[in-house]
């Protein structure tokens, strides 16, 4: 019995041994790739022209050598250009033996003068290729935006805030005609209607303008986003006023009212960053009896706008 014993657990120590051999030639080895160390999109903002506005790009290897590697990366963009845009430190890293990581070889900086209108944004697009290291299969390519502090292209309900309030640096002009300057157009209220669009109510349109003191009331505008390099304010609906169209046309017995309407064509915009804007309108006279809009000037009116 004491033999059949030790005859069991000699065999359960060589299952033992060869499984644990098994165990040890199963062990994988992953092949040397180049990758990017952190995460696959980040934005650079370049606030001002006091310092250097740099992100730094980790390059590592899945592996260490004996020898130097070099890693090599292609940058890419529809829009900016090395030099005007932006620079980059190099393009070709060298890990050296024994190591697996670069942290501060590549440095991306971006240029503040195009930038310095707020209203532009690039995108770069860093991609890992060869010779020395194949490039990694799961994070070979970064992309970069390049961006000043406020985007118009980029605002929501939390900015539109900053565009409520009087602006006082205002002039008005008539089919092109010369400037009459005037203040105290006031954005009342704003309400989104898309996440790209919003109604803004504007009052106190040409008081002291071209025509001279008006109250045209409030008037609601369509402000457009949705394409960041063509936005728009318009008028979104023809609206009739309490204001006496004596004022313009001379005598008035009969009690006409100016009425305000989008132009055929023109549009306005508005930069939520800077805090100025255009606005382009008609004017024509309108007959509260009969309840029709008689004309309208030949002209477009249109002001400009700032704090």
């Amino acid at each position: 019995m004491k033999k059949y014993i030790s005859f069991i657990l000699a065999s359960f120590a060589a299952v033992l041994i060869m499984t644990g051999c098994k165990k040890v030639s199963d062990v994988t080895i992953p092949p040397a790739q180049a990758h990017f160390c952190n995460t696959s999109t980040t934005t650079l903002f370049i606030n001002d022209n006091t310092q250097p506005y740099t992100f730094k790009v980790p390059v590592g290897v899945t592996t260490t050598s004996t020898v130097d590697r070099k890693v090599t990366i292609s940058v890419y963009s529809k829009t900016a250009v090395e030099g005007t845009n932006y620079t980059i430190s190099k393009k070709v890293v060298t890990i050296p033996a024994g190591q697996a990581l670069d942290t501060t070889s590549v440095l991306i900086t971006g240029i503040y003068a195009p930038y310095n209108g707020n209203k532009r944004k690039d995108t770069l697009y860093l991609v890992i290729t060869k010779p020395d290291v194949t490039p990694s299969d799961y994070n070979d390519s970064l992309t970069v935006v390049l961006r000043g502090p406020c985007f118009d292209g980029d605002i929501d309900a939390s900015a539109l805030d900053g565009v409520l309030g009087v602006y006082n640096n205002d002039v008005e002009t008539y089919k092109g005609g010369s400037n009459s300057p005037y203040g105290g157009l006031t954005i009342k209220s704003y309400s989104l209607t898309s996440a790209t669009t919003a109604t803004i109510t504007f009052n106190g349109i040409g008081n002291g303008g071209v025509i001279g003191a008006i109250n045209l009331g409030d008037v609601p505008f369509i402000y457009d986003w949705t394409d960041p390099n063509n936005i728009t304010l318009s008028i979104s609906q023809e609206t009739v006023t309490s204001q006496d169209a004596g004022v313009a046309i001379g005598s008035n017995p009969n009690k006409y009212t100016l009425v305000i309407n989008a132009t055929s064509g023109s549009t306005g915009t508005l930069s939520v960053c800077h805090g100025t804007g255009s606005i382009v309108y008609r004017l024509g006279v309108y007959d509260p009896k009969t309840q029709q809009v008689l004309g309208y000037f030949s002209g477009d009116f249109a002001t400009t706008f700032a704090r």
